[in-house]
């Protein structure tokens, strides 16, 4: 009896079969053989160690391939590769072609990988190098069955085939050696066990929207986090003035542990002056759930690979923020302007108001008196950090009228009239009656003055006779 079920699918002796393997080794089943350029990472590696012949038929065609884990590079470090199976037994693998990794959607073939992409991943969840080949024993076990003392190119040709026969519709007829441990796990790997696992993701992680801009004296966003993985960290060198807060307003600390949906904003205190900051977001590193991811050619048609283990991974996210201290309002103190007649004493005058720089003709002109000729435009501008309310531009045109000439003559102007001082004396005697028809009476005074003046010069002439009289006696 055969011990795997698949034996009364033979259609070639062991000995012609593996002839096929042995002759496919020497021109199809190399990979890593044929080398191209090389290009950046991730790039196509080799094969990893030793493989075991395999062939295969598709129920009318017979294949054969050398079968092992495949490398894929990321970096100049050897212990960094990743360990991949193939997707596609018909495009050849270019080693040091660079790759792209993407997810099941991205896949650039025409097989079968698409409807069967469950079936895959769940055999590399069940197999090597996601599982030591101690639990791959245990695990059969468990099932019924016996791969003891189980190595690793047995298991990596059992996996390699059981990807194979989901990708491409093949189905194993024959093994190096007729290695029954290659067929059991086989047969488990690809039975009623297989029911399918879902496509994980990778680490992701987003800051949104990844700017913000604003004043100071306000809350700048909020930034959103969007990521597949708990306990997210802020880091920020934040200028003084800022701090960064949660939606209820409450500080978060930098170092702080955010989660999808979480929010926060860089709070600007009043005052603080133009600046920027930028905040990183970081997962840390993080093991996907397992392996699934494909890595296909970036520039050029190469095999097609799948991880076949989980790797350490991480992300991260920058949100930029930008801000201005906000405008000072301020009115502008009004010009004025002393218009003269003639030219000589025009003059304009700019006052001094704080955050204001007042203009005239393109130039700034200082707070004082200067003079004025023609049309003069003063125009008030607001200096950094103000903003200008009210009226902030004043016009004059002064004129050139010449001022009026003094007179040498004085102006005849009417003297003001005399008041009659009252007079002692009656202007007629007792009982004489007044002649109306006549002319008005004498007041006396101005007789009485005349009178004294005579009688002064008389005395100053007659004491000058006596003298002289004297003198000659």
């Amino acid at each position: 009896m055969n011990p795997h079920p698949h034996a009364a699918r033979r259609a070639f002796s062991r000995a012609a079969t593996f002839l096929i393997a042995v002759l496919a080794l020497s021109f199809l089943s190399m990979p890593g053989q044929a080398a191209a350029d090389p290009g950046p990472y991730p790039q196509a590696g080799g094969g990893v160690f030793p493989s075991l012949g395999v062939a295969f038929s598709n129920g009318e065609e017979l294949s054969a391939r050398s079968v092992t884990l495949l490398r894929v590079r990321v970096d100049d470090n050897p212990e960094h590769d990743l360990m991949t199976y193939c997707i596609e037994q018909s495009v050849g693998n270019d080693t040091g072609t660079g790759m792209r990794e993407g997810s099941w959607s991205d896949f650039p073939g025409s097989n079968q990988f698409p409807e069967n992409a469950r079936k895959v991943l769940w055999v590399l969840n069940h197999s090597y190098p996601l599982l030591s080949l101690d639990e791959i024993v245990s695990q059969l076990q468990a099932a019924g069955v016996d791969v003891s003392g189980l190595t690793k190119e047995e298991a990596v040709a059992a996996t390699q085939s059981s990807v194979w026969h989901f990708s491409e519709r093949i189905d194993l007829t024959e093994v190096q050696g007729d290695n029954q441990n290659v067929w059991k796990l086989y047969e488990y790997l690809t039975g009623e066990a297989n029911v399918g696992t879902d496509e994980s993701e990778p680490v992701s992680l987003s800051l949104t929207p990844e700017s913000a801009t604003g004043t100071d004296g306000t809350d700048l966003g909020p930034i959103t986090v969007s990521s597949n993985v708990t306990g997210v960290e802020l880091k920020a060198d934040l200028p003084a003035g800022t701090e960064l807060v949660t939606e209820t307003g409450a500080k978060a600390r930098l170092g702080k542990q955010v989660d999808d949906g979480d929010k926060f904003f860089l709070r600007v205190a009043k005052g603080t002056p133009d600046g920027s900051a930028a905040v990183e977001a970081l997962t840390g590193d993080r093991v996907l759930s397992g392996p699934g991811r494909i890595f296909f050619g970036a520039n050029s048609r190469t095999q097609t690979l799948i991880l076949a283990q989980p790797r350490v991974d991480s992300a991260s996210a920058t949100a930029t923020f930008s801000w201005t201290k906000s405008l000072t309002e301020v009115t502008p103190a009004e010009a004025s302007f002393a218009d003269e007649c003639g030219i000589e004493k025009d003059t304009y005058t700019v006052p001094e108001t704080e955050g204001v720089d007042y203009y005239v003709d393109g130039q700034v002109v200082e707070a004082g008196t200067h003079p004025g000729a023609g049309t003069v435009t003063i125009t008030a501008q607001p200096q950094a950090g103000y903003t200008l309310t009210g009226t902030t531009e004043w016009t004059h045109e002064f004129t050139d009228e010449p001022c009026d000439e003094p007179s040498d003559t004085p102006s005849a102007t009417p003297s003001p009239s005399e008041s009659p001082e009252p007079s002692d004396t009656p202007s007629s005697a007792p009982g004489e009656p007044e002649n109306p028809s006549g002319p008005l009476p004498d007041t006396g005074a101005p007789a009485n003055l005349a009178i004294l003046a005579v009688l002064a010069c008389a005395l100053v002439g007659g004491g000058i006779l006596l003298v002289r009289r004297r003198v000659r006696a």
